[in-house]
């Protein structure tokens, strides 16, 4: 093999990687996510409350979160609530209340957090609105890549890296919808993204070098010049191939 076809079946096994990767975490977004998830909600401010389980109820500064995970795809919705924010009390669900749940911001995966939580470094809403993220990220072996959709105080939504599709799709859950919109994610998530074209480069290269190993193999077997396969039956051992130079 020449320099040259290993420089070709480099890119070909990169570019592969980079569509099988894509491809995988788009067949994922679409599907429902059945995992009941886990949830929490915590007081923020001025001072951060205790964590509480979601349906204890809900009040003024409150972040609640849930997060579903299911093969190949994690869902986060997030609600955030105003300062005045109207108060009431929720009837617990005895089993999620038996497990004590952890903080919001640290039941979000870490690459989940900027996307889903951006009142903790950004603009809280006012009076008695209620902010809403949504954010869905996909792919296979680790997260690749990731949509947001927002819901804000005068219900305007707003999708964010990602293009949205016909139907919706099953979520499980309290907090989090029944239905929820079925979008392509564009925005890649680090480092599962490098770490997923990584392993299918290394499968695709493997896959595109596999007939020129056999061929090589063969030829040394039935005494062949591996590189341009002249019959080198009857020659000396360690000559070149007279026919192209080989060793």
């Amino acid at each position: 093999m020449t320099r040259r076809t290993y420089i070709l079946c480099g890119i070909a096994a990169f570019m592969q990687a980079l569509a099988t990767t894509v491809g995988l975490a788009w067949v994922f977004a679409g599907k429902d996510i059945l995992d009941i998830g886990v949830e929490s909600q915590q007081r923020m401010r001025p001072a951060k409350g205790p964590v509480e389980p979601v349906g204890m109820g809900s009040g003024p500064d409150q972040i609640i979160a849930a997060v579903h995970r299911d093969t190949g795809r994690v869902f986060v919705r997030t609600q955030c609530n105003g300062p005045s924010f109207a108060e009431f009390i929720g009837i617990p669900d005895r089993v999620r209340v038996s497990i004590p749940p952890a903080p919001p911001d640290e039941l979000i995966p870490m690459w989940a957090r900027e996307m889903s939580l951006p009142w903790l470094s950004g603009t809280w809403p006012r009076g008695a609105d209620v902010d809403w993220r949504e954010v869905s990220g996909s792919g296979w072996p680790m997260i690749a890549l990731a949509s947001e959709y927002c819901i804000a105080a005068n219900r305007a939504y707003e999708r964010r890296f990602g293009i949205e599709l016909a139907g919706k799709r099953r979520v499980s859950g309290g907090l989090s919808p029944t239905r929820s919109p079925r979008m392509l994610p564009l925005r890649p998530v680090f480092p599962g993204f490098f770490v997923d074209v990584a392993a299918y480069a290394v499968a695709w290269w493997g896959l595109l070098m596999l007939p020129f190993a056999v061929c090589r193999w063969r030829r040394r077997r039935h005494g062949l010049c591996v590189r341009c396969g002249y019959d080198l039956v009857g020659l000396a051992v360690g000559l070149r191939c007279p026919e192209c130079g080989a060793g």
